[in-house]
């Protein structure tokens, strides 16, 4: 899903959701990657697991600017999964997302309650994705 480390998507002034990722306890390898963008190009570091090595624990994220109060979306800590590109409804009242299994066999798009971290599935989209368990 191509989404660089702990990255943020702020709403208006109320929210921003992030994705925390717990590379460091995982001893995820740091690789140079080469960028050719402007007039030299650049070079930025990103962590990734080669095959075999346990892969981050991710967790999402959404903080209220006003208070500073994170609220975790209801998954579990220590399951191994992947989280998409988060995104806010027209009416900031849930922050949409892309989820897949580790087996990569089970795509949902699942809607997240700001206020209290509960997940809806609103979608399956993957031609025979399993059911919730």
């Amino acid at each position: 899903m191509g989404e660089k480390s702990n990255f943020c998507s702020l709403v208006g002034p109320k929210s921003a959701s992030f994705i925390n990722l717990n590379e460091v306890v995982f001893h995820v390898p740091v690789f140079a990657i080469a960028g050719a963008a402007g007039q030299h190009g650049y070079l930025e570091s990103q962590r990734y697991p080669k095959p075999g090595d346990p892969n981050p624990l991710a967790k999402m994220g959404v903080v209220e600017v006003a208070t500073g109060k994170t609220v975790w979306a209801d998954y579990d800590a220590n399951a191994d999964h992947y989280f998409g590109t988060p995104f806010w409804t027209p009416d900031s009242k849930a922050l949409w997302m892309q989820w897949k299994n580790r087996g990569q066999d089970n795509l949902k798009l699942v809607a997240i309650d700001p206020s209290g971290g509960s997940v809806g599935v609103k979608l399956y989209g993957i031609p025979g994705s399993r059911k919730p368990e």
